[in-house]
């Protein structure tokens, strides 16, 4: 620190003083007097402390500043000597030794004029100003002027320190003047809005202000006029590069020495990430309450499918049982009989359909369902499938009619399973659609692809659920009240087929009471080539349809441990004069296999101690004389494909689920024992 031109005491007072010592004696003794008066005075109304020294460096004079300054006692002698006086000042300091050589190299070696800073042990601070005293040009002496200046350099020192502090602070500190101007921008604030010092101080700070947003500065200016601190003001200000930014602003007012309000100093954060931050927490409890309550709407669902189930399965089974007690009793009339086994068959293939319904969605979610795909004529599945769906519609009085576009061409796919889509729409429109009404089935060409609509005068579909028509479980009516039945898969296994096989499904309603149409769109193929036309594919229904057949002269093994299955079927082989042998379980069936010899072998998988699987792998186990190629049907209730499968593998031929079709196991029994039908 340079010293203060102000405090260098000149050495024109201490000189002319010399001077007038120097003087011969004659002159005026009242002037002399008067002069060093004069001098005494000075060196006394000054604030600095003032020590004289004389060549010899002892101590001329001082003044009662320079005594306090030192907590020196004022009535010591002026020619005491300046070492004494050395060691006297020098005990406030840490290093007395090092404050009195400090003091002989000044006097000694020092230029005319020397400044230091002297910082005593109880924290004040000098500063220190020393001039030689010349007399006829040659030195004589010197002149030493303490300043006590602790305060300012504390003042400095914080100030300097609140510099650092500003500019390493991780916010943007910012001030301005009451016209908005900038007066001063730290690193940080650099960093966040992109502009340097030189390029903003001095400027508005609407030059950060982003488009529609200026009118908040005069508003927090006028708050700061009025001497109102602004805590934690959230609000969008623009970067440089004209992105924009969340920030947090903290603002308190500048005052000046009487108090006035001169200004405002800012810290700004960058609440950016924050912001971003929280609207992710946001964004991600939004989306766990929707994914809350979907799973919740998805267990209702499930309870809800659930006790539909129970209920359809039920339903039919009640009819079954009644009548198949009443039957036993064998005390109904020939026509309550016929009414009796009717029923029995009808709400048996109910049944038998819900249970397929069942396996063919957890076919399609397993991803394990299978298509037999070829090409083949859309509009003879749609015949077959309104041939199927003709007698349920004439119970209810309603015209069901066909309309097909004779030019339309061939699909790719699978005969059974598009069959089984059309009939599902058809069975659906049937139902929801009230006596007297009409159910119209139509085929044709879209551009690219062929489409199939299925269009009712039926009760139409709320606008509320139609997104929802094709999810699985799902039921526009699942009270106990409801006027129809059913589980509520046949129009999701409608949609999952139809995408199987690279087509779209879609619903349409005007609204309830409205009736409702579904449109099932196919990629037409590529190749305009059918099938030979005798190939079960282009059958009406996809399977061969036999007349009875004569199965005499073959012996079939029939293997299942429930015993009305046993019977059924060997009533069923006996009444096409097959010679039919039973056995409850795999060892009994082992020993009539080798000691009758059958052409054929029907076995039931799930038996107590020896399953099916295990049954025949003992049997391809067995030399060829005793049976070990005797070709084996497996007749089972396990229908999945991954059952099917382990039943090829343990060395099945054909593999037939259960509830089946007589004609098929006849079928089937006829073309392993190489009987033609």
């Amino acid at each position: 620190m340079q010293p203060d031109e102000n405090h260098q005491p000149g050495p024109t007072p201490i000189d002319d003083a010399r001077t007038c010592a120097a003087e011969p004696r004659e002159r005026n003794a009242e002037s002399s007097d008067s002069t060093l008066a004069l001098f005494r005075a000075t060196i006394e109304a000054t604030s600095d402390g003032i020590l004289v020294t004389d060549g010899e460096r002892k101590a001329i004079d001082f003044n009662h500043r320079f005594a306090e300054l030192w907590q020196l006692p004022l009535d010591v002698q002026n020619e005491r000597d300046h070492r004494r006086y050395a060691q006297e000042c020098g005990q406030q300091f840490a290093d007395p030794q090092s404050f009195i050589a400090r003091l002989d190299e000044i006097s000694q070696t020092s230029p005319p004029s020397t400044f230091d800073v002297l910082e005593l042990a109880d924290g004040r601070i000098f500063e220190r100003v020393s001039h030689i005293i010349a007399l006829e040009g040659r030195p004589a002496g010197r002149v030493w002027s303490l300043r006590d200046v602790t305060l300012q350099r504390r003042l400095e020192r914080g100030q300097a320190h609140l510099a650092a502090i500003v500019e390493s602070s991780h916010e943007a500190i910012i001030s301005l003047t009451l016209d908005g101007i900038i007066t001063s921008w730290n690193r940080a604030a650099q960093r966040i809005f992109g502009y340097s010092v030189a390029e903003i101080v001095g400027k508005s700070i609407a030059t950060l202000m982003p488009i529609g947003r200026a009118s908040e500065e005069a508003a927090i200016i006028e708050r700061l006029k009025r001497g109102e601190p602004i805590d934690d003001y959230q609000t969008v200000r623009q970067r440089k590069d004209g992105t924009q930014l969340h920030i947090s602003v903290t603002i308190s007012p500048i005052k000046d020495a009487r108090g006035s309000i001169v200004g405002a100093s800012k810290i700004t954060r960058d609440i950016t990430g924050q912001i971003a931050a929280a609207e992710e927490r946001v964004k991600l409890l939004e989306a766990e309450r929707a994914a809350r309550l979907e799973a919740e709407r998805i267990n209702t669902m499930k309870d809800e499918f659930l006790a539909n189930l129970s209920h359809e399965l039920r339903t039919p089974l009640n009819s079954i049982l009644g009548w198949s007690q009443l039957l036993a009793t064998g005390q109904l009339s020939p026509e309550e009989t016929e009414t009796g086994i009717d029923t029995i068959l009808r709400n048996a293939r109910a049944q038998t359909k819900l249970i397929d319904d069942l396996l063919d969605m957890n076919r399609i979610l397993s991803g394990k369902i299978r298509l037999d795909v070829q090409l083949l004529n859309l509009g003879s599945v749609i015949e077959a499938a309104v041939a199927s769906a003709r007698p349920a519609a004439e119970a209810k009085g309603i015209h069901l009619r066909s309309i097909l576009d004779s030019s339309a061409d061939t699909v790719s796919g699978d005969p059974n399973r598009l069959q089984q889509v059309v009939w599902n729409l058809l069975s659906n429109s049937i139902k929801f659609t009230p006596k007297g009404g009409a159910v119209d089935v139509l085929l044709q060409r879209a551009g690219s692809h062929l489409e199939v609509v299925v269009r009712d005068s039926g009760q139409g579909i709320s606008a509320d659920f139609l997104p929802y028509v094709y999810e699985r479980f799902r039921q526009a009516d699942s009270s106990t009240t409801r006027k129809h039945g059913g589980l509520g898969l046949g129009l999701p296994i409608v949609k999952q087929l139809v995408e199987l096989h690279g087509g779209e499904v879609r619903a349409e309603s005007a609204g309830e009471g409205t009736g409702a149409t579904f449109v099932v769109s196919l990629p037409m193929a590529p190749v305009r080539s059918l099938e030979h036309p005798d190939h079960p594919s282009t059958r009406a229904n996809g399977t061969i349809v036999h007349d009875k057949l004569d199965l005499k002269g073959i012996a079939v093994l029939v293997v299942d441990d429930e015993p009305d299955a046993r019977e059924l079927i060997r009533q069923i082989l006996a009444r096409c004069d097959a010679e039919t042998m039973t056995a409850a379980n795999a060892a009994d069936a082992l020993r009539l296999l080798k000691s009758r010899r059958p052409q054929v072998v029907v076995s039931d998988i799930g038996m107590p101690e020896t399953d099916g699987y295990a049954f025949i792998r003992s049997v391809r186990g067995l030399p060829v004389a005793e049976g070990g190629k005797t070709p084996a049907i497996a007749l089972t209730a396990f229908a999945r494909s991954e059952d099917r499968t382990r039943a090829m593998i343990a060395g099945y031929q054909i593999h037939i689920s259960k509830p089946f079709e007589p004609r098929e196991l006849l079928a089937t029994v006829a073309s392993l024992a190489g009987r033609v039908a």
